[in-house]
């Protein structure tokens, strides 16, 4: 592996003669120096278990012509173990010098007779006896080494026939700056018949940036060197003697991220205990949490573990982060410093502000944190609250409120802050942690209830909203609430108004109170209350006198972006019913486009824009494409069973229609009963859906022609039709009679057909005239 070394980067030039070598000898170094120094000087053999790493094994193998390997990686990464396997792979024929640094070694004189010890045991055949004499006969003049030591050693590695591989194991363990500088000169001067190898949970010695700068450095570091999933299974199968089922075995690469000497720790806990992963958590942890403790934080100094424990509280952290929760003014400095020494430390991004542990690594400090007391620990997530929220990292924020003891401040947090959630399509985040804080914790707070109201309703649980508004309304609270709402009335008049849970004359009388309660522009609520009116008058059929609210809600500027959305698909809904049919599709068009701007195809709060833009392409007579607007819309809506029902409702009958105009007059009745479903849960009212439902039974009766009369009900369409007059379901109704949801439906169109009639309403009102109710 000749190469010129070039000047700048400090080697041996080509053409300079090197002095010839002092004389020669047999070697005698090695019997010299007592056992300890033979332990350290004998590489590791590959273990039986081990998990062969073939592709870094053929980096290190091609990688002959660099100066320097550098190993750089926390401590259990495998290291040392993957220098074994590159020293016995049969490619490899240099000899290896290996030196398994310790403590000790912090010493010239003791460094450097182990160095030389390393490569006269490696069989170099260098003659090296006269070398030791001046790095261990004290006092030890360190100009010697400086001067002498390391030049001549230089010189005879230069005039090597075969070159050799000299290991430096656990060269982080070397801390001073003399040997740091001699190990630096050795590095910068070695000749081309020496590779020096570095292995280093921290940053290797000077003038290594120069030589990657040069091409002359091969790292590899702890990505490198993580363990994928593929190569966990097998390593557990020979440790534990247990196979790992796909889960168990994504749950441990999960858990131990990659980490070798986690994984191998986590075996030896499988060893002998059936069953799931799941049950050898506690044992594997404590087994993890034992070799942290003793091989890594044991090390380090008191400041720097006081900042690791009270930072560990952190999923995520940048410095101003930490200086706040370990009430330090260096974060900065102490994060570059665990970066170069590669404590369990990731960047998250490639600026290198935020970074987190490593998962099992974080574990240990909150388990060293836990020790040092509860209200420690609590006060440190609390303080990372504040930090969080003044960060505008408000999701960050709830979760250490809640972590620190303090709920109330979560749900202030939460019931602040949920409207954005909605706004950018994250209602599941908020019912998390609505799922976190808990019941009986909303259930103290006004501002908590009206929250868990809201989701209760954008879930389509019903009674759960009844419930939590009248827990809400009994508290005691004045003025307004964290999201703005001016009272719990208004919120409360906002909740049922948007969903129209009890019926069209409920919805219409609560939407004029909240639009007389939120009469501030500048209020996010203004436009949702005008949105509701608006909607209340549009279903009254009252579309001209909805046009001025539901611009007043299209046009706040500080309104939520779906209720833009709602507000401009109702605005093109009722001037399509006007015959603006320009403008409807104009309207339609922009309420679509803000949907996808924002990503909310699959929202079911911004379904009604897929609604109008259907009614709008059905007016024009494209029919088809109608039809998939409409369809998605369905689609989206269905997904959450007990939604708010009126648009859903808007959405059949207009598919309804466009299905009979298209001819397929079965889908049109099933969409009919479909409704009819939904209208059956609801007071029985007089309202704009009604009567465009209305007008699809009668056109879908004449299309069907004459219905039969005078055949008798059968037993079980008779037992069927008592059930109707109430507000079951079809699927309900199949529950109660132990039958299949198609079986009732089947008997249901029957008895349609019996009776001539074509809706359930028309079917009850029938059969009460014949006396069958």
């Amino acid at each position: 592996m000749i190469r010129a070394w070039r000047r700048e980067v400090g080697g041996w030039e080509p053409g300079v003669a090197l002095p010839s070598h002092p004389r020669a000898g047999t070697r005698t170094i090695t019997a010299t120096v007592d056992a300890l120094t033979h332990a350290k000087i004998r590489m590791p053999e590959p273990r039986p278990e081990r998990v062969d790493r073939t592709t870094l094994v053929d980096r290190l193998v091609a990688g002959d012509d660099k100066r320097l390997v550098l190993l750089a990686a926390p401590a259990g990464y495998g290291k040392s173990t993957l220098i074994a396997q590159w020293r016995f792979d049969v490619r490899e024929p240099r000899p290896f010098a290996y030196l398994a640094l310790d403590e000790r070694d912090d010493d010239p004189a003791r460094l450097w007779t182990s160095i030389l010890v390393a490569l006269d045991h490696a069989g170099t055949g260098l003659q090296l006896d006269d070398l030791l004499p001046p790095v261990r006969t004290p006092p030890l003049d360190p100009t010697l080494i400086d001067a002498t030591v390391v030049p001549t050693l230089l010189e005879r590695l230069a005039r090597l026939t075969q070159p050799v591989v000299l290991v430096l194991d656990d060269f982080h363990t070397v801390r001073g700056a003399a040997c740091r500088q001699q190990v630096t000169q050795l590095l910068k001067q070695a000749p081309p018949t020496c590779q020096l190898v570095i292995a280093t949970r921290s940053t290797a010695p000077a003038g290594v940036a120069r030589l990657r700068a040069a091409g002359e450095v091969l790292d590899v570091g702890l990505d490198d060197l993580r363990f994928s999933a593929a190569e966990i299974g097998p390593f557990v199968q020979r440790v534990a003697g247990r196979a790992l089922a796909g889960p168990d075995l994504a749950a441990l690469a999960a858990r131990t991220e990659g980490w070798p000497a986690g994984t191998y720790l986590a075996a030896l806990s499988l060893r002998d205990r059936p069953g799931p992963l799941a049950h050898s958590l506690p044992r594997m942890d404590r087994y993890i949490l034992d070799y942290l403790s003793e091989e890594v934080l044991a090390g380090l100094t008191d400041e720097t573990r006081r900042f690791l424990r009270r930072t560990s509280v952190l999923d995520r952290f940048t410095p101003g982060l930490c200086d706040a929760v370990a009430q330090t003014a260096n974060a900065a400095e102490v994060l570059e410093h665990l970066t170069h020494t590669n404590l369990f430390l990731i960047a998250l991004d490639g600026d290198r502000r935020w970074f987190r542990y490593h998962r099992l690594f974080a574990l240990a400090l909150r388990t060293q944190l836990t020790q040092e007391g509860r209200d420690l620990e609590a006060s440190v997530h609390r303080i990372a609250s504040g930090w969080l929220e003044n960060a505008g990292l408000i999701d960050d924020a709830i979760a250490h409120a809640y972590a620190g003891g303090d709920p109330g401040r979560a749900i202030h947090l939460l019931a602040e802050h949920w409207p954005s959630y909605v706004d950018t399509g994250r209602d599941a985040t908020v019912q998390r942690w609505l799922a976190l804080i808990g019941d009986e914790a909303l259930s103290r707070d006004p501002a908590g209830a009206l929250c868990a109201a809201w989701f209760a309703a954008f879930a389509g649980d019903r009674e759960a909203v009844r419930r939590w508004l009248q827990i809400a309304e009994r508290l005691p609270h004045a003025g307004p609430l964290p999201d703005r709402t001016r009272s719990v009335a208004s919120a409360a008049a906002l909740i049922r108004a948007t969903f129209g849970l009890e019926g069209h004359e409920d919805m219409l009388r609560h939407s004029r109170l909240a639009a007389g309660l939120e009469i501030d522009p500048a209020s996010p609520w203004y436009g949702l209350a005008a949105a509701g009116l608006g909607r209340g008058l549009y279903l009254a059929g009252r579309a001209r006198d909805a046009i001025a609210p539901l611009e007043r809600a299209a046009q706040s500027q500080n309104t939520l972006l779906v209720v833009r959305i709602l507000a401009l698909s109702l605005l093109s809904l009722a001037t399509g019913r006007l015959g603006r049919h320009v403008a409807a599709s104009d309207l339609a068009t922009a309420a679509h486009q803000l949907v996808y701007d924002h990503d909310l195809a699959d929202s079911p709060q911004a379904s009604l824009a897929f609604t109008a833009l259907g009614a709008a392409l059905a007016r024009q007579g494209r029919l088809d494409a109608a039809r998939v607007e409409l369809e998605h819309s369905l689609r989206v809506r269905r997904r959450i069973r007990g939604v708010s029902p009126w648009p859903t409702l808007e959405s059949l009958v207009i598919l309804a229609s466009v299905a009979m105009r298209q001819g397929d007059h079965e889908l049109a009745r099933a969409l009919r009963d479909e409704a009819d479903d939904l209208l059956a849960a609801l007071p029985e009212e007089d309202h704009q859906i009604k009567a465009d439902l209305d007008a699809l039974r009668r056109r879908l009766t004449g299309n069907r022609g004459t219905p039969t009369l005078g055949v008798p009900l059968t037993k079980r369409e008779r037992v069927v039709l008592r059930l109707l007059p109430g507000r079951l379901s079809r699927t309900q109704i199949a529950r109660e009679l132990f039958l299949s949801a198609n079986t009732v439906k089947t008997h249901t169109r029957m008895i349609y057909q019996k009776l001539g009639v074509s809706s359930r309403r028309e079917a009850v009102r029938r059969a009460r005239e014949l006396g069958l109710l």
